[in-house]
């Protein structure tokens, strides 16, 4: 899956980058460059949705997988066999998609990276766009994770079988990967603007 986010600065100011990534996920693959980079080094009301458009895959990433894997636990009924075969299947969907879901993080934070070394967008732009992408990504997480874990508690907490406890506890550990994937490309963001005193912590953040 390539390194994590081990290190990852966010500096500001008028002889630093906007934003300083060090050993991040690497992000070439499907989607990287932006289709929409020309549009989005233009600015404006166009350059900010193209961007938009463009971070907004990692929040679709959140709701399809959330979805896909809420299918499979709810159709496998109450056979045990059928809930052990969906656990394993969820688990290996999450795993997947919290793959696709750091990927996605790591195009999305380069672009802010490129745009910034244009030079031409006001850098505190740049920042409402970043603070307003883990925003969004809290509000996936809280509306599409968290009942996913409750869904899994639900069906796992009375498990007839040492089986069925242990597959409850794997795709419970993989609901957890998920919003910590989330969380960690955010919580670098907020403190290190607030240590240079550009914002307050918005209320709930990991700042």
């Amino acid at each position: 899956m390539g390194e994590k986010y081990d290190d990852c600065g966010y500096e500001y100011g008028p002889d630093r980058p906007l934003l300083r990534l060090s050993r991040v996920l690497d992000p070439s693959g499907p989607g990287f460059p932006p289709a929409e980079f020309g549009m989005m080094r233009t600015w404006g009301d166009e350059g900010r949705a193209a961007f938009r458009r463009y971070d907004e895959r990692r929040d679709a990433d959140v709701r399809q997988m959330c979805a896909d894997a809420t299918q499979q636990l709810t159709g496998a009924g109450t056979d045990e066999n059928a809930q052990l075969g969906a656990g394993r299947d969820v688990v290996q969907r999450l795993d997947t998609g919290q793959h696709e879901l750091e990927l996605h993080a790591a195009q999305s934070q380069m672009t802010l990276q490129m745009l910034d070394r244009e030079g031409t967008i006001p850098p505190t732009e740049l920042v409402d766009e970043a603070r307003a992408s883990a925003r969004r990504m809290k509000k996936s997480v809280s509306e599409h994770v968290g009942p996913l874990e409750a869904l899994v508690g639900d069906l796992f907490a009375t498990a007839r079988s040492s089986a069925l406890n242990a597959a409850g506890a794997q795709i419970e550990e993989a609901v957890n990967r998920i919003g910590q994937s989330a969380y960690t490309s955010t919580a670098g963001l907020y403190q290190a603007i607030r240590r240079r005193g550009l914002i307050e912590p918005d209320p709930g953040s990991t700042a």
